[in-house]
């Protein structure tokens, strides 16, 4: 793990290639889309810490596409550099796509990989999600489901790609999506018990009851020990 301080991953992050002209700010016209939406008063972040990154991803026909993806922008370059990753792999994405244009439950069902949305936490919802401070993204959920206990697999079309397998786009211990992200210190939520989320990446952070974003350790990689 390295220090992060205010907002730097100190120690010379290996993730810092990604060109500067990838991320941006957010846009008068993506605030005015996510206002009422994927934002609103009262979320954790405030639209000014969140970051536009442009990204480039192979689809399922074999073909390069763009697209847009919002996180924090303390995660901004490091986001860049693993679609990057993902691409030079290329492993399939369906869609990448802010929250809103698609909105709750719809965004599944259409395969949208994304990043930020404000709500609470679907297993707690005393608290916000890891999405809420823009700490996570969502990877093809509609071949990589959640699990809720108490209603079943979601999007509810994806029950039948819950099965891990090795078909494209689907993450698993062996995927590249996975290594990938590991590498740069993102957990995935398939480990979980009885709420397994397949599609669900989320950056590690650790030293404090703090907010993602002030806590003051991040780490830079993790490594999967197989139970096998």
């Amino acid at each position: 793990m390295k220090t992060v301080v205010g907002g730097m991953l100190l120690a010379g992050a290996c993730w810092n290639s990604a060109a500067a002209d990838e991320i941006a700010p957010l846009s008068p016209e993506a605030r005015a889309a996510m206002r009422g939406s994927s934002w609103s008063a009262g979320c954790p972040v405030s639209l000014d810490d969140l970051a536009a990154v442009e990204v480039r991803f192979i689809g399922f026909d074999g073909e390069e596409h763009g697209g847009t993806i919002v996180v924090h922008e303390q995660l901004a370059r490091e986001v860049a550099a693993i679609f990057e990753q993902l691409r030079a792999a290329k492993f399939p994405i369906g869609t990448v796509a802010p929250w809103e244009q698609y909105g709750a439950r719809v965004y599944a069902e259409k395969n949208v990989t994304t990043g930020f949305y404000c709500e609470t936490a679907q297993d707690d919802p005393g608290e916000w999600s890891s999405h809420a401070y823009g700490y996570a993204i969502d990877v093809n959920p509609l071949l990589n489901p959640f699990h809720d206990p108490s209603s079943g697999w979601w999007p509810s079309p994806a029950a039948a790609n819950a099965p891990r397998d090795d078909a494209p786009g689907k993450i698993s211990p062996g995927s590249a999506a996975f290594a990938i992200f590991a590498a740069h210190g993102w957990a995935w939520g398939g480990f979980e018990t009885g709420d397994v989320d397949y599609m669900h990446f989320i950056k590690v952070t650790y030293g404090s009851e703090a907010a993602y974003p002030d806590r003051p350790y991040a780490a830079e990689s993790l490594e999967y020990r197989s139970t096998d």
